[in-house]
């Protein structure tokens, strides 16, 4: 089963909302560029599936594979609805073959979005920003449910 509320059009539309702030922070000059992937996961599925992807920058000259990182880092985070930095730092033992090192993932409400790019700070900051936004996107949509008098039950978006 996958997320009602959280679709893939709900998590492209969060990360919409986020990059006018991300621009204003690479145009301040506050990160460190503008190469940056952003990964948002369905927290209704056992697996990883992905619902929401945004690639900025030119992926030819990354130094990295930003988007690959952002995946894993968000995976670890939706496996243990913890922060990435928060498992590297202070719960190790949690890592397995294959776990990134880096911040930058998150698990918001069991929202689990990764970010990779730019200073891994600003990657988990970043990676709450969307994870806000898809909640708050959600309760939007969720509050039209419960308005609705002839409804009872979640089974779709308005």
């Amino acid at each position: 089963m996958a997320s009602v509320l959280l679709t893939p059009d709900v998590a492209g539309q969060a990360i919409e909302m986020v990059l006018p702030m991300i621009e204003k922070l690479a145009a301040d000059g506050v990160i460190r560029g503008r190469d940056l992937a952003i990964v948002v996961l369905d927290p209704a599925t056992v697996d990883d599936s992905v619902i929401g992807q945004k690639c900025l920058g030119d992926l030819e000259k990354w130094e990295h594979n930003y988007l690959r990182l952002a995946e894993y880092k968000a995976g670890l985070s939706k496996r243990y609805g913890l922060s990435t930095r928060h498992i590297t730092q202070t719960k190790p033992h949690l890592c397995i073959v294959g776990d990134t090192k880096h911040s930058g993932g998150i698990s918001l409400d069991g929202i689990p979005v990764g970010v990779s790019g730019v200073e891994s700070y600003f990657d988990e900051m970043i990676a709450n920003w969307v994870a806000a936004a898809c909640l708050a996107l959600c309760m939007e949509a969720m509050a039209k449910i419960q308005a609705d008098p002839t409804r009872d039950y979640v089974y779709r978006v308005y």
